[in-house]
């Protein structure tokens, strides 16, 4: 999975975001860069997280943002990765600081994406080094590391 990220350049790092939303366009970028999404993704998915709340928050530090809506702007079925080396506050309990974005096309490869990034989720200690990089040449090494 983060050969498949790095390969297609869907991975961004950051220092910080002054909102929320503001991450969220950030997390989404890589994905409208390469014609994965429109450049509407981002307030796609920021309208469903006003509308649900921080369901995108999937457990303490991580975020996996998403469309509730499969919509027309969304073009292929991706996944990218973006991390923010100073966590990002949805709520007072919701915050996160890795953000694995996913626009869905195609509902079978959507799945197969979802299972891939749980699996790797999994790996505690993957996780756990996921938090402390900061940089693509980081990514690279995990991603051989662990060989996804």
């Amino acid at each position: 999975m983060l050969k498949e990220i790095i390969r297609e350049k869907n991975y961004a790092f950051y220092t910080s975001a002054s909102s929320w939303e503001d991450a969220l366009r950030k997390s989404c970028q890589a994905l409208v860069d390469n014609k994965v999404v429109s450049d509407k993704y981002s307030e796609e998915v920021i309208e469903c997280i006003k509308k649900y709340g921080p369901y995108i928050v999937i457990e303490p530090g991580i975020a996996m943002p998403h469309s509730t809506e499969q919509g027309e702007n969304v073009y292929n079925t991706k996944i990218s990765f973006t991390k923010f080396e100073e966590p990002v506050k949805f709520d007072d309990e919701n915050e996160a600081t890795l953000f694995f974005t996913l626009a869905s096309k195609d509902k079978e490869v959507h799945i197969e994406n979802i299972q891939k990034l749980m699996e790797v989720l999994l790996n505690d200690e993957l996780k756990e080094e996921l938090f402390k990089i900061n940089n693509i040449e980081d990514l690279k090494k995990l991603s051989e590391k662990y060989d996804i």
